[in-house]
């Protein structure tokens, strides 16, 4: 039976890590590797964390440099055959979620992907095709991170690049697929997406680390683009005036 490291990367999330931890907990899987990387919160978080110590495998809490650092700390921790990104306010679909998934044969196969259900929609939501079948040059992920698994040996070799603020996810996936990962689409749905804000600025952010990774930072497409959302912007701020 693979062992399956899930990591969770917590900062002053008082409200959302108890049920990220418990989805955690109540999997029948049976080979289950769970670590914590919190941030140093202040909040009550780390309480929340102690209250189920005994059940978690590794968990620290100290300052750290944002998301991405700390899930750097928890895959150098991990010893599992694959690994999962359960963040704060994550739920698995299912109680039985993970061994659902791992009942599929996934020999050859190097990173896999379900689907999730959005709470916000009321409605399963599935990517149409994964980056690695899209033609166009400006890739987009066509995953959903939540519902991403890859193999530890993968993740270790290729962590997250912490420059990227909003889609080192993204960006490891491509690079492990440009060195030879097989990836896989499993019909099976792997969580719950709670809705969250995504600002303005963040989908400029969002934008132009896209096209970071896709080598066309410096192409009139991006340049179109962002400027089609700075006029959208100015033409909202009108109406609301």
């Amino acid at each position: 039976m693979d062992k399956i490291s899930i990591i969770t990367a917590s900062y002053n999330c008082v409200d959302e890590i108890e049920m990220s931890i418990k989805s955690v907990l109540e999997q029948d899987y049976l080979n289950i590797e769970y670590i914590i990387i919190d941030g140093a919160s202040s909040d009550g978080t780390v309480d929340i964390i102690k209250k189920y110590d005994k059940y978690i495998d590794y968990w620290v809490t100290e300052p750290d440099e944002g998301l991405y650092y700390a899930m750097n700390k928890g895959i150098e921790a991990a010893t599992g055959d694959w690994i999962y990104i359960h963040n704060a306010g994550g739920v698995f679909y299912e109680k039985n979620t993970l061994s659902k998934l791992f009942s599929n044969n996934l020999e050859g196969v190097d990173a896999f992907f379900g689907y999730i259900w959005s709470v916000k929609n009321q409605c399963f939501y599935r990517n149409p095709k994964p980056f690695y079948e899209q033609e166009t040059k400006d890739k987009r992920p066509g995953y959903s991170h939540q519902a991403l698994f890859i193999r530890t040996k993968w993740c270790k070799k290729y962590p997250f690049v912490t420059t990227y603020k909003c889609c080192a996810d993204f960006n490891q996936a491509v690079q492990i697929w440009k060195d030879g990962a097989k990836f896989r689409y499993v019909d099976i749905p792997v969580a719950k997406s709670a809705p969250v804000g995504f600002s303005a600025k963040n989908r400029r952010l969002q934008m132009i680390e896209n096209a970071r990774i896709n080598g066309l930072e410096h192409s009139w497409k991006l340049k179109f683009d962002l400027l089609k959302m700075r006029i959208k912007k100015l033409l909202m701020f009108f109406e609301i005036s």
